[in-house]
């Protein structure tokens, strides 16, 4: 997520999204090889799963097993409204984008873009998955987990998700408009990813020698270790 529209943006002009099944726990649309599900998870939750080529299913952590909430699917002109007691969602074909309304009709929140780009890691293949919403001016995010940036809004901040010692990465974000977004990735997340990337290259190495406190299952003592730096320009 990012400032005002996050991400990047992917439409096919030529061909729309169409309606493959509609089962009792989810509805599931298809545009070439990607895959777009809505899986409604209570009265005011909806999961959306996109996937390309071939999704390999993995053990579920996260979502407890429930009766899956009632809800109707309706057509219209340029999409689909699947709608619960509680909230509306609303498709688009022609885009592929998601809006969340309440059940009076208030806009909650809007996709901007959503893509998929191959990629690979240590030569395996694998994709890029980018997902992008509107943020108005007024409105802040809290969430990510534990940092120690002393952040409290993280709108418009750049975070990369990873797990370290005194940080902790919570893919989850609370809105104070009212909604929730949960992003369940279990790939390296960047939130609000910069726009560009500065090479750093190094041009010297040189070090110290310090007297720390250590504290490690032999106790609290006092260790000298030389402290490593790069001059980076």
């Amino acid at each position: 997520m990012a400032g005002n529209d996050l991400g990047l943006s992917s439409t096919n002009e030529l061909q729309e999204w169409t309606l493959e099944k509609q089962e009792t726990e989810q509805v599931t649309f298809r545009l070439a090889d990607t895959l777009l599900k809505l899986r409604p998870l209570t009265n005011n939750a909806v999961r959306v799963i996109r996937s390309t080529g071939i999704a390999h299913e993995v053990p579920e952590l996260v979502y407890l097993p429930k009766k899956v909430p009632d809800y109707v699917l309706k057509k219209e002109k340029d999409g689909y409204i699947l709608s619960l007691k509680n909230l509306n969602v609303r498709f688009s074909v022609s885009d592929g984008r998601i809006s969340f309304f309440s059940s009076g009709g208030k806009e909650i929140v809007g996709e901007e873009a959503s893509l998929i780009e191959s990629s690979s890691v240590q030569g395996e293949k694998t994709y890029v998955s980018t997902q992008t919403f509107h943020s108005p001016f007024d409105e802040c995010l809290y969430g990510l987990g534990q940092f120690q940036d002393g952040y409290l809004n993280v709108r418009g901040l750049t975070r990369r998700l990873t797990q370290v010692n005194t940080q902790i990465a919570i893919p989850f974000v609370m809105s104070n408009k009212g909604y929730g977004l949960l992003w369940n990735n279990y790939g390296l997340t960047d939130f609000n990813p910069a726009s560009s990337v500065v090479a750093l290259q190094k041009t010297g190495l040189g070090g110290n020698k310090v007297t720390v406190n250590v504290t490690s299952t032999e106790g609290g003592r006092r260790k000298c270790v030389k402290v490593m730096y790069s001059r980076v320009s």
